[in-house]
């Protein structure tokens, strides 16, 4: 044992003095020098493939919409991620492992200056990036950043068609007003085109939508059939809520809720996938 050691040892410190050479750390230059198996290292980055080749639009911020006008958003390569803060372009690295990501705090931004309260959220928002620490997707495929005290942005895949176009749409609520008729109002989403029925004549028009902002356009074409007085009546309220529609989203039980103008009589119209 002792002559094999004696042996041994002039190879294993010209090894060492070799790989120390090379920069290669010196307990693994020893461990390699003689021979001691070494642990396979775990890779430090990893990125789920379900947040490659999307542009993410922050929806909500702690539950609160971003200012109006402002678009922020988030695409992720392999290795670095960039979008847009609202005024300026900014770009930087990133690690992800399994629901794990850590966003260096080194991100590097274009120089525009804006209006001032969107200039504070744009600093806000890079600020709160620079602490992410996790994140989810939610079974709507929204993806939700956790940051600081398990602070959220939930953000929308906006470069695939829009969830509004998976279903025709069967209208259930206006407001907290359930519809209770033979024939409810309906609503299909397609390539930016829209139709339905109004609960007695049929409806066609466009639309326009942008992460969960939606704008149905004026005018909405009709037939011009009469039908009694309720379904009318509820036809009525229900093309002209239409148009004041200005975001909407699909919720857990799987709902679109459609939002309106805050100056609409009507606050919301709620929907369940046709056939449901």
């Amino acid at each position: 044992m002792s002559i094999s050691l004696r042996l041994g040892l002039p190879f294993a410190i010209a090894g060492m003095l070799t790989c120390t050479g090379l920069g290669i750390l010196p307990t693994a230059c020893a461990q390699r020098a003689f021979g001691i198996a070494q642990p396979q290292s775990t890779p430090t980055h990893f990125t789920s493939p379900d947040l490659q080749q999307k542009t993410w639009q922050l929806q909500k911020w702690q539950g609160i919409e971003p200012l109006a006008k402002t678009t922020l958003t988030l695409n992720f390569t392999d290795k670095s991620f960039s979008g847009s803060a609202g005024c300026n372009r900014f770009r930087g690295n990133y690690q992800s492992q399994e629901k794990t990501l850590k966003i260096d705090p080194a991100i590097a931004s274009t120089r525009r200056a804006c209006q001032n309260e969107i200039m504070k959220q744009e600093s806000r928002f890079l600020q709160a990036l620079s602490q992410v620490t996790r994140f989810e997707l939610d079974p709507q495929g929204n993806l939700i950043l956790f940051y600081g005290k398990n602070e959220t942005m939930v953000f929308a895949n906006s470069s695939t068609s829009s969830a509004l176009e998976k279903n025709p749409w069967r209208l259930v609520r206006l407001d907290q007003e359930a519809i209770a008729v033979e024939r409810p109002p309906t609503l299909e989403f397609k390539n930016k085109a829209l139709s339905g029925m109004g609960g007695c004549n049929r409806l066609v028009g466009q639309f326009e939508q942008n992460g969960n902002k939606l704008k149905i356009k004026e005018p909405l074409a009709s037939t011009m059939m009469a039908c009694p007085e309720p379904e009318m009546a509820l036809e009525r309220k229900f093309t002209q809520a239409l148009v004041k529609v200005n975001r909407y989203e699909i919720n857990r039980a799987g709902e679109l809720v459609l939002y309106l103008d805050s100056d609409a009589d009507v606050r919301s119209l709620t929907f369940l996938p046709q056939g449901n």
